[in-house]
């Protein structure tokens, strides 16, 4: 289920650096969204983020993009995102479910391949099954998503890589322990952007 973060009730304050930091509580979880965590790379970030990226052997036609992820100005609709995102997590940890699809609200199955939402939920079970097969332990699993920026690691099934670094994931999987970990960080509920 979606949330409007704009609606929900944020107390507002300022951080170290004056910038606005927002708090609010969302079914017993205190959420803060701290706009000092975020600001745009300067021009010196840029260039040691360039030299690392190309170091790293990543795919350098992707920079732009990359560096537009990185320097891409939020709004409440992201902190919504994030906030719905977690909330599927936490739902799905207090369930019995041994693993949760997140799909964007915009997501669809590309054309190409001529699939619907229940083959794609098929294929993504058949695949866990098959990691569980291989005793191949796993968090997380793209579904949907942009192009690696790094490169990409061994393949462990015929369609299931170790993946680089990605931006623009869209439809992605949690394993039980995934959320697990994701929920014992601090990232998901101190990290927003707002």
């Amino acid at each position: 289920e979606g949330v409007v973060a704009k609606e929900l009730p944020w107390k507002t304050g300022l951080g170290l650096r004056q910038q606005c930091v927002h708090t609010t509580e969302f079914r017993g979880q205190v959420y803060v969204a701290d706009e000092e965590l975020w600001q745009g790379p300067s021009k010196n970030e840029i260039e040691q983020m360039r030299e690392e990226f190309t170091r790293s052997g990543w795919n350098t036609s992707l920079w732009r993009a990359f560096l537009q992820d990185c320097s891409e100005p939020n709004s409440w609709g992201y902190v919504g995102c994030q906030l719905a995102h977690v909330e599927a997590w936490r739902s799905a940890l207090e369930s019995s479910a041994d693993w949760l699809l997140v799909c964007e609200d915009d997501v669809c199955p590309m054309p190409l391949f001529d699939l619907d939402w229940t083959d794609v939920w098929s294929i993504v079970a058949e695949q866990i099954v098959q990691l569980r097969a291989l005793n191949e332990p796993w968090d997380l699993l793209f579904v949907g998503k942009g192009s690696s920026v790094s490169a990409e690691g061994k393949m462990l099934t015929p369609l299931v890589a170790e993946c680089g670094y990605n931006i623009k994931m869209h439809c992605y999987c949690v394993s039980r322990r995934g959320l697990s970990s994701l929920l014992k960080s601090e990232l998901p509920f101190h990290a927003i952007r707002p």
